[in-house]
């Protein structure tokens, strides 16, 4: 699972470098929905609940270590 601080993706209006980084997270979700590869790790959901303090990208399970 991937755990993201909301606070870090900023205010949608304002122009900082968080934006650069929520116009990465889109992209990350778009490109990973899509893909379909043995090597690379599903994407299975997304949990954006406007009321946590974090946004949760829930991936395959893939057993063994961090890399």
């Amino acid at each position: 699972m991937k755990v993201i601080l909301r606070k870090l993706l900023g205010k949608r209006h304002v122009a900082t470098i968080a934006n650069e980084i929520r116009t990465n997270l889109i992209n990350e979700i778009k490109v990973l929905k899509e893909l379909r590869h043995p090597n690379i790790v599903q994407l299975k959901e997304v949990i954006d609940d406007e009321q946590s303090k974090y946004l949760y990208m829930v991936m395959e399970y893939l057993p063994g270590q961090n890399v």
